[in-house]
Order: structure tokens, then sequence, then C-alpha cells
């Protein structure tokens, strides 16, 4: 019994001593745990530290790049601003000069149409009181279609001349069909020698319109004229 009792409290002591190094061994392990979670946690806080600190420095980095790009895009307006004032400008100096050219050659052209237009008229002056003796009215006619039509030419190198000019348009209510009339009284010369016979179709219901009476007046001669050579070329 004796033996039995001291086997037994011999299995009581080991399987304490194994207990308690069991015990040792899962405090370890736990110390462990904890301080491996402890040192997760640190690393995972820092981690988050990090990416918080590289966000704002990059946003930060973002919102400098933005910025810049907008003042850019803001100079680059302002200078296209600036361009194109300064082609307007440029276009407007060499209107300018254009004009101003093409008033020095009608002043050249009208210098030389006018001087031997004189020429002509004293011509056709002393044709009448010398060369016709007995004027009948083919003559006359003639003579009157060659002062009326040095009078248009003369008419027609003032208004070159005033078209370099700034000026104004002298708008006045008028008949349209008044200014036909107008206009083919003063074609009457180049009708009758061309033998054209003109037929008036106005509508006298229309209204009278708002513009430079002579300059439309102009406008519907050359239309005229042009039509008189369209047929005459056609005759031959």
């Amino acid at each position: 019994m004796d033996v039995c009792r001291s086997e037994v409290a011999l299995l009581q002591n080991e399987e304490k001593r194994l207990l308690t190094v069991r015990d040792e061994n899962l405090k370890t392990n736990i110390v462990i745990i904890n301080s491996l979670t402890i040192i997760s946690l640190l690393i995972a806080f820092i981690l988050i530290i990090f990416a918080y600190l590289t966000y704002l420095r990059e946003n930060i980095a973002r919102k400098l790049v933005l910025t810049e790009v907008y003042n850019y895009q803001d100079e680059l307006k302002k200078k296209v601003v600036q361009l194109n004032k300064a082609n307007a400008e440029l276009i407007r100096i060499r209107s300018i000069e254009k004009f101003a050219a093409t008033g020095r050659i009608a002043r050249t052209i009208a210098h030389e149409v006018r001087n031997p237009l004189t020429n002509i008229d004293l011509a056709v002056d002393q044709l009448q009181t010398e060369v016709v003796v007995q004027p009948d009215e083919s003559s006359t006619m003639l003579f009157d279609i060659i002062k009326r039509n040095s009078n248009r030419i003369n008419q027609l190198i003032s208004d070159l001349l005033n078209s370099t000019k700034s000026s104004e348009l002298a708008t006045e209510k008028i008949s349209i069909n008044d200014l036909l009339d107008d206009a083919l009284k003063e074609a009457e010369d180049r009708i009758t020698l061309a033998n054209v016979e003109v037929v008036k179709k106005y509508s006298r219901d229309i209204c009278d319109v708002a513009v430079d009476k002579e300059k439309i007046k102009i406008a519907f001669l050359n239309i005229i004229i042009n039509a008189i050579e369209a047929m005459e070329s056609k005759r031959r």
C-alpha cells in the first residue's frame, strides 16, 4: 500500500509539474501573441499615417498643378484676346492703307480721263459752230449724245473720287420704279444706238424703300448697260 501511495504521489507531483510547465508555456505564448498584436497594430497605424500623409502631399501637389494649369489657361486666353485685337488693328491699318492707295489711283485716273474729256467737249463745241452749217435732226442727236455721255463720264469720275472717301450713305425713301426710270433715262443713248426696245412691267403696289438714291441708280444703270452689251454680242 505504501508503495502504491508513493507512486500515486509521484504521479501527482509529475502532473503538477507538467501543468506548471504548460501554464508557463501558455503564458509565454500569450505574451508573444499580445506582443505581435501590438506590433501589428503599431505597423498598421504607421501605415495609415503614412498613407494619409502621402494622400495629403499628393492632393496638395495636384491642387498646385491645377492652379498652375488654370493660371496658364487664363494667361493663354488673355494672349488670344490680345492677339485678336492686334490682328483686328492690323486689318484696320491695312484697310486704311489700301483705301488710301485706291484714292491715289482714283485721283490719277480722274486726272488722266478728265483732261482728254475736256478736249473732246471743246472739239464738239467747235464742230457744232464751224463744221455743221445746217444742223439736222441726226447730227443734233449725235452731238447731244456726245455731250450727255461726256457729262455722264464726268459724273462717274466724281462718283469714283467720292467712293474713295469715307462717307455715310445718304438714304431717303423713294420708289424703285422711279429709280429704274432714272436709270433708263441715263442709258437712253445706249438704248437708242443699240436699237433696243424697252418694255416696262412695273408693279404699282410696292412700297418705297430707304436707299442711297445715286448709288442704287448707278447699280441699276450698270445692270442695264450690261444687258444691252449682252444683246449686242448675241447679234454678232
